[in-house]
């Protein structure tokens, strides 16, 4: 499929915001037309996160028959094996999301309305802060919890580093 199946809106030069899913992607990425219609969309209450570790292989569960299964081949177990119960996003970042924030829940039982507005950069919107990957984002909300707690002095030096990266990878991709 091709770009001009989906409505989006550019962002910036290198970014267009999706007119179905509002993922903001690189314009290098191809855009996928979803398929209404199939079901009611996947969530995160359509799996369990068995262990919320990130390095942790089938970590998930579906709620709907058992099975175990990984974020990397979630996707084709709902598309599969319940194709009319669960309609899955045809977008690679919408299901990273979905699972990003499903762990984070059962990790730190709370929400942080995390969003990827491209592949390499992960927004925390509950704290506003940007990082460039997985396990810096659960290490910011973990220092932010502590400290949240009385556990941890008000230094954020990481994440001020985090978003120095942000700046500098978004210099490198516009040049």
């Amino acid at each position: 499929l091709n770009c001009s199946q989906v409505p989006v809106t550019l962002v910036d030069k290198q970014h267009a915001r999706c007119g179905l899913c509002n993922a903001v992607v690189s314009l290098n990425r191809k855009f996928e037309k979803p398929q209404p219609g199939l079901g009611k969309p996947l969530s995160i209450q359509d799996f369990a996160v068995i262990d919320a570790t990130l390095d942790r292989a089938a970590n998930l569960q579906c709620i709907w028959c058992g099975m175990f299964m990984s974020s990397d081949t979630m996707a084709m177990h709902f598309s599969e094996v319940h194709p009319d119960d669960v309609e899955v996003p045809k977008c690679n970042l919408c299901l990273q999301e979905l699972v990003i924030n499903a762990r984070l829940q059962e990790k730190f039982a709370d929400e942080f309305d995390v969003s990827m507005p491209d592949e390499h950069h992960f927004k925390c919107g509950k704290y506003g802060t940007m990082h460039t990957s997985e396990a810096r984002l659960h290490a910011a909300i973990e220092k932010r919890m502590k400290m949240r707690e009385g556990d941890v002095e008000d230094d954020f030096e990481d994440e001020d580093v985090e978003k120095n990266e942000v700046v500098e990878a978004s210099r490198n991709d516009s040049s």
